[in-house]
C-alpha cells in the first residue's frame, strides 16, 4: 500500500456541517440544564457521526479531531456544566447564565466563522501513521510537477525503467523515496487510488459520469478553465517592469503538465549543438532523443482525431499563401510527416500539432505514470505490494538543511529539507546518512524538482545564491525565459471553436456531445484546437525557426489572453498567437527569504538597455504579426472574416506594429533557465559548491527549447533518473 499524507480532504459543506453539528450538540445541553421547558432551540436531527469518534484507521482516521479542545464529549459538557454552577447558584441564575453562554457561542458562530478546512484535523495521517520524522530517505524529491513525477515513480521502482510493460527494475534494492509537492492531488486516477472519495480540490467532478468521475483536470477543453483558477496556482509576485506579466505556476500535483495546453512538440538538435553547446558533456541530440522517444512509451502523444473547421482552413490558407504544408493525412515531402516533431527536415511551415490526450482524456505525468504505477502496484498480489514511495500533498517546502565539514575543503552536505504543511506545522524530512566500508551505500540526496521559479527561491532560502553563506552562485534565480507570445484578433462571420467557460447551457450543451461520443468525449475530448505554424523570421540568427503561431478557434482558449479583456461572450471572434522561440529577452528572480518563501520577477535590466525586450525580439514578433496577416488573406479564411480587431487595420507600419508587440505582449509560462547547466549545476544535475543536491526541472536549461517546453522537461527528467539508478548500482 502506498504510504500518503493526505491533507485538505473535506469538503467545506461536510466541514461546515460537522461543525455546526457539534455547537448544536453543546447548546442543547446546556439548555436542558437551565430547564426542560426553556429550549430555544426546534428540534435538528444530528449526524449520528457527529455523537461518536470512529477509531482510527490506517486508510481513513482523520474524519474527526481526537485531539481539538473543542472535541469536547457530551457527559463531560453536562457534567462540567453542572457539577460548576449547581452548588451555589439558584435555578433562575443557572437559567440565565446558560442564556449568556449561548448567546455567545451563537454570535462564535455567525460572526466569526473558521475557514472551512479548520475543522478538521488534516495530519492525524501524517503524524501517527505516514509521516515519521524519525524515518530516513535515500531520495527526498522536492515538487510534484512533471519531473518530480517521473523521478519518484521510477526511482523507487513503482514503474520499471527501461519500459513502461511490466518488468524487473534495474535497481537490487529499491530505495525509499519521499515526493513533497505543495499543492493536492488532481485527475480522477489520483483521486481513485489516492483517497478512495473526493476532495475538495476537485471541481466538477460530475460533469462526466466515469468510474472514477473525471476531474476538471482529466478533460482537455478545461484547460484554459483551469489554468485560469488562481486556486490552482503559486501567487508569485512580480514587479512594475514586468509589465503584463502573470507567472501562471501550477501548484498541484502534476505541476504544470495538469493545466497546459497538452501540446507535444520535442526540442531540435539545433537546440543542444547550436544553443546550449553542450555536447560534450553528454547533451547532445542523438542522447536525448532516446529520452523523448522512451517517454512516449509512457506518455504516448496522439495525433488529433478529427480538424477543427478552422484548423483546416488555415492550412488551407497556409497552401494558398505557397507555405510548407502538412495535413496530417497523407505524406508531404515539403515538410515533416504527421507533426513537427520527425527530423528528416527543418522545423518549417504548417501543420498540425501532437497532443498528450489519450481517448478524450489528459494523459499526462501525474496520470499516465504516477496513476499507473499506483494503479499497478495496488493489483499486485498483496505480499509484492511496494512500500517505498511516499507521497505528500499540501507540503510547502522552506529550504534544505546542510551538515557542514570540518574538514578544510570539504563540501557542505545536503541532509534535511524543511517545509509546513497546510496547518502552518513546521517539519523536517530527512535523508539516510551514509554509511562506511564495502557494500554500504553512501547518503541520500536531495532532488529540487520544484520548476524554474520555485527552485531557485529554494536554494536561495537554502543559502545557495549571490553571496550565499552555504554556495555563493551569482547566476541562481537569473537567465529566466519564456516563449513570449502577441495576439492577433479577428471578427468572423460565424460561430468560431469550442471553449468552456463555466455556464449551465455550456454544460448541457457538452454533456450532449458526450452521449454521442462516447470514446472520445465530443469537443470536451479537444485541446479546442489543432493546428499552427513555425516560421523563420529574417531576423534569425539561427537555423531552427523563431516563430511558433498557434490558430484558436475560440478566442477564450488562451488563459492569459483572459488577462487583459474580457473575450468569454465574444463568439465571433478567433484569435491566433504568434510566440517568440529564441529570445533575448530575461527576467530574473528575486527570492523572499522571509514568509511566504515566494519570490518576485523582474526584468532582466542589466540587458537589452534596460527593457525586456530587444530589438531583435521585436523585429521578429512583428514579423509575425505580418505573416500572419498575409496568410488571413487567403482563401477560404479571407472571405470568413469581417475585420481585424486587434492590432487592428489602422497598426500599419513596422514601427505602428513594434509599439503594438511593446504594450501588448503576454508570458507563455513556459519558464527555463533559473538554475542553468554550467552556471548552478553540472552536467550530472549536481549544485555546484554542496554535496547530495540536485535540481532537475525546467530550470537547469541554458536556453529555451524550440516550441513547447514539456516534453523536453520529461527527457531531461528521465535522463536524470538513468543518472541516479546508475549510480545506485554502483554503491553495492
Amino acid at each position: 500500500m502506498i504510504n500518503l499524507m493526505l491533507l485538505h480532504e473535506r469538503t467545506n459543506d461536510w466541514v461546515a456541517s460537522q461543525r455546526f453539528d457539534k455547537y448544536y450538540i453543546i447548546l442543547t445541553e446546556i439548555l436542558s440544564m437551565m430547564d426542560e421547558k426553556s429550549s430555544l432551540l426546534p428540534p435538528r436531527q444530528i449526524s449520528p457521526k457527529s455523537r461518536q469518534i470512529s477509531p482510527k484507521s490506517r486508510l481513513d482516521t482523520s474524519h474527526y479531531d481526537t485531539s481539538s479542545d473543542d472535541e469536547v464529549s457530551l457527559l463531560d459538557t453536562s457534567t462540567i456544566m453542572t457539577a460548576v454552577v449547581n452548588p451555589w447558584l439558584s435555578r433562575h441564575v443557572r437559567r440565565y447564565l446558560g442564556i449568556l453562554i449561548f448567546a455567545a457561542l451563537l454570535v462564535t458562530i455567525l460572526f466569526f466563522p473558521r475557514r472551512a478546512d479548520e475543522g478538521v484535523k488534516k495530519t492525524t495521517l501524517v503524524d501517527e501513521y505516514i509521516f515519521d520524522e524519525t524515518c530516513r530517505y535515500d531520495y527526498i524529491i522536492v515538487g510534484g510537477g512533471p519531473s518530480g513525477i517521473v523521478l519518484a515513480t521510477l526511482l523507487s521502482g513503482y514503474l520499471p525503467n527501461n519500459s513502461a510493460n511490466e518488468k524487473s527494475n534495474l535497481l537490487p534494492v529499491l530505495p525509499k523515496v519521499l515526493l513533497l509537492e505543495a499543492g493536492e492531488h488532481s485527475d480522477a486516477t489520483l483521486q481513485r487510488v489516492l483517497t478512495k472519495r473526493r476532495t475538495t480540490k476537485t471541481a466538477d467532478t460530475d460533469l462526466i459520469s466515469t468510474d472514477p468521475p473525471l476531474t476538471e483536470f482529466d478533460i482537455p477543453l478545461l484547460w484554459s478553465h483551469v489554468a485560469s483558477n488562481p486556486e490552482y496556482q503559486w501567487d508569485i509576485g512580480k514587479s512594475k517592469e514586468a509589465g503584463n506579466l502573470n507567472p501562471n505556476v501550477a501548484k498541484l500535483l502534476g505541476g504544470c503538465g495538469i493545466h497546459n495546453a497538452m501540446l507535444y512538440i520535442r526540442a531540435t538538435p539545433g537546440d543542444f549543438s547550436e544553443r546550449w553547446q553542450l555536447e560534450d558533456k553528454g547533451w547532445d541530440w542523438n542522447e536525448m532523443v532516446k529520452y523523448y522517444d522512451r517517454m512516449a512509451e509512457f506518455l504516448l502523444p496522439m495525433k488529433p482525431g478529427k480538424f477543427d473547421f478552422w484548423g483546416r482552413s488555415w492550412l488551407e490558407a497556409c497552401q494558398m499563401n505557397n507555405e510548407a504544408v502538412d495535413f496530417g493525412d497523407e505524406k508531404n515531402d515539403d515538410l515533416i510527416f504527421g507533426d513537427f516533431n520527425n527530423f528528416n527536415k527543418y522545423r518549417n511551415g504548417c501543420g498540425v500539432f501532437f497532443f498528450n490526450i489519450m481517448d478524450g482524456i489528459r494523459n499526462s505525468v501525474a496520470s499516465g505514470m504516477l496513476g499507473k504505477a499506483l494503479k499497478m502496484n495496488e493489483n499486485r498480489p498483496p505480499n509484492k505490494r511496494l512500500n517505498n514511495l511516499v507521497v505528500v500533498t499540501g507540503a510547502t517546502v522552506t529550504k534544505v538543511q546542510f551538515t557542514e565539514s570540518n574538514e578544510e575543503g570539504k563540501k557542505s552536505t545536503a541532509n534535511a529539507v524543511v517545509f509546513v504543511d497546510v496547518d502552518g506545522v513546521k517539519r523536517e524530512a530527512r535523508v539516510r546518512p551514509g554509511a562506511e566500508g564495502r557494500g554500504k551505500r553512501v547518503g541520500g540526496s536531495i532532488i529540487l524538482s520544484a520548476g524554474s521559479i520555485m527552485s531557485p527561491q529554494i536554494l536561495a532560502a537554502s543559502g545557495i545564491g549571490p553571496r550565499g553563506e552555504v554556495s555563493n552562485l551569482v547566476n541562481v534565480g537569473r537567465n529566466l525565459q519564456d516563449h513570449p507570445a502577441v495576439p492577433l484578433v479577428f471578427e468572423t462571420t460565424s460561430s468560431t471553436g469550442a471553449a468552456f467557460h463555466g455556464s449551465e447551457s455550456e454544460f448541457l450543451f457538452y454533456r450532449n456531445q458526450i452521449i454521442h461520443n462516447a470514446t472520445d468525449f465530443g469537443s470536451l475530448g479537444t485541446a479546442g484546437f489543432t493546428a499552427g505554424a513555425f516560421f523563420s523570421s529574417p531576423h534569425n540568427n539561427g537555423t531552427d525557426p523563431d516563430i511558433q503561431i498557434t490558430v484558436f478557434p475560440a478566442i477564450s482558449s488562451e488563459p492569459h489572453v483572459l488577462e487583459f479583456d474580457d473575450f468569454l461572450y465574444r463568439p465571433n471572434e478567433i484569435l491566433v498567437t504568434v510566440a517568440l522561440l529564441k529570445p533575448d529577452a530575461r527576467y530574473v528572480l528575486s527570492p523572499r527569504l522571509t514568509k511566504p518563501y515566494i519570490p518576485d520577477i523582474y526584468v532582466d535590466q542589466t540587458i537589452n538597455n534596460g527593457s525586456y525586450f530587444s530589438e531583435r525580439d521585436k523585429l521578429i514578433l512583428a514579423y509575425g504579426i505580418s505573416k500572419v496577416r498575409e496568410i488571413f488573406g487567403q482563401k477560404p479564411i479571407k472571405s470568413m472574416v469581417v475585420r481585424e480587431i486587434q492590432p487592428g487595420q489602422s497598426i500599419v507600419g513596422e514601427e505602428a506594429v513594434v509599439d503594438y508587440v511593446e504594450s501588448n505582449h503576454y508570458p507563455n509560462s513556459h519558464w527555463v533557465g533559473t538554475c542553468a547547466l554550467g552556471d548552478v549545476v553540472d552536467e550530472k544535475f549536481r549544485v555546484k559548491g554542496v554535496d547530495q543536491l540536485f535540481v532537475v526541472d525546467a530550470s537547469v536549461m541554458p536556453k529555451i527549447t524550440n516550441g513547447n517546453v514539456h516534453s523536453t522537461v520529461c527527457a531531461i527528467a528521465l535522463k536524470a533518473a538513468d543518472m541516479f539508478i546508475r549510480s545506485e548500482n554502483s554503491k553495492f
